[in-house]
């Protein structure tokens, strides 16, 4: 058994025709969507679009390629597995604490 959509879609527009003839809705004509910049380098050379967001805070540095976490990169984090505690004290701290 198929089912479809078909008398739904027949009843909403009916409806809408209808309350557009009423007044009660005005329809408003599409916008143009932006257009896409198709290579970011040369979009942010003409000033399209600002540079990349990066950040430096108290807690971790973003500015480079991958996150730092104390000077320790994020991949090393994980390929070391330092847990929770290993991780907090990165941030907290920075520093690593060798904990039991």
């Amino acid at each position: 058994m198929l089912i479809t959509c078909s008398p739904l879609l027949l009843c909403s527009s009916e409806v809408y025709e209808q309350l557009v003839s009423a007044g009660l809705v005005i329809p408003v004509p599409e916008k143009e969507p932006p257009t896409v910049p198709m290579d970011y380098k040369w979009a942010q050379e003409l000033g399209l679009i600002r540079k990349p967001a990066s950040f430096m805070s108290s807690i971790c540095d973003e500015r480079g390629e991958e996150l730092l976490y104390a000077g320790m990169p994020i991949s090393d984090v994980f390929k070391e597995n330092i847990g929770i505690g290993g991780v907090l004290s990165l941030l907290w701290f920075q520093r690593r604490y060798v904990y039991c």
